[in-house]
């Protein structure tokens, strides 16, 4: 009777291996000789021992084990937008100003240490005076310096703060045409900005 029990014991889980595997189209692993066509979506995941949180190689993918479980572990990691900082430049100038000093230093002191932080984002943007060619690298160079400061203050490694720039192309100011010179100057301030987006890790399960 005994011998019975484990032997159904043993074919239920090949039988679970099996439908696991066959979920997708993934390798087939050595552990498994009995399943064909093993989903790798199903390998579980390394964990730290003292968080509990996944680890994550180089590129960001999952660093996964050869165990099976019932669902893909890399989904228990759930990414979350924050939005939108911006801090402001003046008319043709790529240098950080003392209030788009202060705000970075604010914005800094907020997330160092943050373990949550996944990466950031950095574009840069210019207004629609100018030509095209010229507001571009203004947007690249305000992109770049914003990304030097929040890297030098030890925010996040620079591999991972990760530059775009679009020129005067996603404008949002709507100034007339009209406006004295230095009343365009000011209205057209939030063209000229650079925005840092960060997404979080938040832990939703830690397999402990």
């Amino acid at each position: 009777m005994k011998s019975n029990k484990c032997f159904m014991l043993a074919a239920s889980f090949i039988l679970l291996a099996s439908t696991v595997g066959c979920a997708g189209n993934g390798p087939s692993l050595s552990s498994y000789p009995n399943s064909q066509c093993l989903n790798i979506n199903n390998q579980d995941v390394v964990r730290d021992q003292a968080s509990g949180k996944i680890a994550h190689s180089s590129s960001g993918a999952c660093v996964r084990t050869k165990w099976i479980v019932d669902h893909n572990p890399c989904n228990d990691d759930v990414v979350e937008p924050k939005d939108n900082f911006a801090v402001y430049f003046g008319s043709n100038q790529t240098s950080l100003t003392p209030q788009a000093i202060a705000e970075l230093d604010a914005f800094v002191s907020t997330l160092k240490g943050n373990p949550h932080v996944l990466d950031i984002r950095i574009v840069g943007y210019a207004d629609r005076i100018g030509k095209a060619a010229h507001n571009e690298a203004l947007s690249k160079a305000r992109a770049e310096n914003v990304r030097q400061y929040i890297v030098a203050k030890g925010l996040i490694k620079a591999k991972l703060a990760k530059t775009n720039w679009v020129g005067d192309k996603k404008t949002t100011a709507n100034c007339a045409n009209t406006l004295k010179r230095d009343e365009l100057n000011k209205c057209l301030k939030k063209d000229r900005r650079v925005e840092i987006e960060v997404d979080f890790v938040s832990d939703v399960h830690t397999g402990k």
